[in-house]
């Protein structure tokens, strides 16, 4: 008889506590974000843009026990960037929202190489004048880095069209990195009031 008592205490014990955990997993994954998509005004960006970065888009470095890499790439200086390359040619208002233009659903981010005027001529005429589907915004924005050969065609195409970001590293086959890493960058500094990004490279046709 306090056998049967003990294992029937024991199972309602097991069905609260279960009834519990369900229902707190459930209030985590539903509770609101503590900011929108518009917590960071695009008036404040700057030539700088967003600086020191908002707070949720400051994440720590943390080395796992397993890891090989240098500690010394753990280094939590929040909001700072390991990518410090200078910005040559910046359209630093092309996600600035204002009455005309409000906040971006889209922005594809085209890796071209500096020397490819043809091609990026090509795409402003044709995939990317689509800037509009089902009312949300879509921008466009070239990047390419620093080709001392051609850097005075680089700036009339930046005063033409000002939708070119250069940095100030070769550009050479072996800096895609970098050059990946700048477009991240230049978006999260620049552009926090997107709700999607892209990456493409010049040679794809997007339809």
């Amino acid at each position: 008889m306090k056998l049967k008592r003990f294992v029937f205490y024991f199972s309602c014990f097991l069905l609260i506590l279960i009834v519990w955990c369900v229902a707190s997993s459930h209030k985590r994954r539903n509770r609101p974000t503590n900011y929108t998509i518009n917590e960071t005004p695009t008036k404040h960006i700057t030539i700088d843009g967003i600086f020191p970065l908002p707070t949720h888009r400051v994440y720590p470095n943390v080395k796992s026990e397993d890891s090989v890499i240098p500690m010394r790439f753990f280094k939590n200086n929040f909001g700072k960037s390991v990518h410090n390359y200078k910005w040559l040619h910046n359209p630093h208002t092309r996600c600035v929202a204002n009455t005309t233009s409000p906040d971006i659903f889209l922005l594809v981010a085209v890796a071209s190489a500096s020397w490819e005027f043809e091609r990026r001529d090509l795409i402003r005429k044709t995939w990317a004048t689509v800037n509009q589907v089902s009312g949300k915004n879509i921008v466009y924005v070239f990047f390419v880095g620093n080709d001392r050969r051609n850097n005075k065609k680089l700036e009339m195409e930046f005063n033409e069209h000002h939708d070119v970001v250069m940095e100030d590293f070769d550009e050479t086959y072996k800096n895609l990195t970098l050059k990946t890493q700048g477009q991240l960058k230049w978006i999260t500094y620049f552009c926090p009031n997107i709700k999607y990004a892209i990456h493409v490279d010049d040679d794809v046709f997007v339809d």
